[in-house]
């Protein structure tokens, strides 16, 4: 009844859902044509007589999370048909890097019409969703197919875990009890799944752990810190709104000890890219954008990051990083992708997103958890000055990521297992 109800108001809402989706987002790269896969998935996947694996990515991150994992399943099962899903456009661009033998569809909706034409359409014998993409309809109708769905590098955090708690058992009812294996990044979260009624629950660590970072975005950072000139850079990667300023008076203060110091500021989605330019400038700060490099001078105090995919040429150009989304309350964004060229991190007081490895990083000293804007300061005097210091942070940092490596092997084990089920 209650999914009955949930659908029924998504159907009222459909108008206004097809607007947002269709309105241009400044930065942001629309959906165009195939706007229409979200609602009608009916077209560009011709049967070939294969069977399909899906795998659904949603976003940026969790693609190059997963890419090696798909790989790899590439390479043992040749014979069987891949789609990957994702639910942005610029995850979308980073599928079809994965390789040619991945076929990209958005995916659909969770209205119970387009989850129906797709499942017809696809039939795949197994759903693989990556991290937390829950939806109601998806998973209702892949049990009634007799799909198998996996979730992988699962994560939940306690205040999710509260939260579904109070629903009592529609967690289990709605979502847990059509969830064939949950396949968790560390023993917590597979705690938290296991109190929420899922039965079969396992723990494989992170995919995270095992991204090797491209070697021509690293050359392409190295060129980059070249380009800059400057002794001292640092980056605040992934921000969201209402921590720009933070960062933006921290450095103002920075520029006091270290007047060539360099801040590099990327916000996390494409459509703010033009909010925090302006926000900069307002703040008298002499700002140039990446995408325009021509305007960059000795007098530049702050570089907008106006680009997508461009996260690891930009940690490569830092002396260190400071993760968005930790200053204000969003939980914090990935501190391994830093880790993984040997920088040091910072974090703000919210990291529950990634709360695992901030802490081991942390303990292993390879990164510092500052409480607000006077101890990131503090911090970012020390180690600006202090290149010994900061070496040593990087590669504790990157030791706590080599020490959390395997999870892609022992995931593909498992859903190994649900393939030779459902062939």
């Amino acid at each position: 009844m209650l999914r009955f109800i949930y659908s029924v108001l998504g159907y009222l809402l459909l108008p206004v859902v097809f607007l947002l989706l269709c309105i241009p987002k400044k930065g942001k790269k629309g959906y165009g044509r195939r706007i229409t896969e979200l609602f009608f998935p009916l077209a560009k996947f011709p049967d070939d007589g294969r069977s399909v694996v899906w795998f659904h990515t949603v976003s940026v991150g969790e693609t190059v999370a997963a890419a090696r994992l798909i790989r790899q399943f590439h390479e043992k099962y040749p014979d069987l048909r891949i789609l990957v899903t994702t639910t942005t456009t610029t995850g979308a661009a980073e599928a079809v890097k994965i390789g040619d033998f991945v076929e990209h569809l958005f995916a659909p909706l969770d209205y119970p019409h387009a989850v129906s034409m797709f499942i017809n359409r696809i039939r795949p014998e197994a759903l693989i969703i990556m991290e937390t993409e829950l939806w109601p309809n998806w998973l209702a109708a892949c049990s009634s197919a007799g799909i198998p769905v996996v979730l992988m590098n699962a994560r939940m955090s306690e205040r999710s875990c509260r939260r579904y708690g109070r629903i009592g058992g529609l967690f289990e009812r709605y979502i847990g009890r059509h969830l064939s294996m949950v396949l968790c990044q560390n023993s917590e979260d597979g705690g938290r799944f296991s109190s929420l009624g899922v039965k079969d629950v396992r723990i494989t660590g992170s995919l995270k752990c095992d991204i090797v970072p491209d070697p021509a975005r690293i050359k392409e950072g190295v060129q980059l810190r070249s380009q800059l000139d400057r002794s001292k850079v640092w980056i605040a990667a992934s921000t969201h709104e209402g921590e720009d300023e933070v960062y933006l008076n921290v450095h103002r203060r920075l520029l006091k000890d270290y007047p060539g110091a360099l801040l590099m500021l990327a916000a996390r989605h494409p459509e703010r890219f033009e909010q925090v330019c302006r926000l900069a400038a307002a703040e008298g700060f002499r700002t140039s954008r990446l995408s325009d490099m021509s305007s960059f001078t000795a007098d530049t105090e702050v570089l907008i990051c106006d680009a997508m995919g461009q996260m690891i040429k930009l940690f490569e150009a830092s002396d260190l990083a400071v993760m968005g989304g930790s200053f204000t309350d969003v939980g914090g964004h990935n501190p391994l992708e830093p880790a993984s060229l040997g920088k040091a991190v910072l974090m703000g007081p919210y990291f529950y997103n990634f709360k695992e490895f901030t802490l081991k990083m942390r303990d292993a000293g390879g990164l510092l958890v500052t409480q607000n804007e006077e101890e990131l300061l503090s911090a970012l005097r020390s180690l600006l000055a202090d290149p010994k210091k900061r070496r040593i942070m990087g590669e504790a940092a990157l030791g706590v990521m080599i020490r959390g490596q395997g999870a892609t092997e022992r995931t593909l084990d498992h859903i190994s297992e649900i393939i030779c089920r459902s062939s």
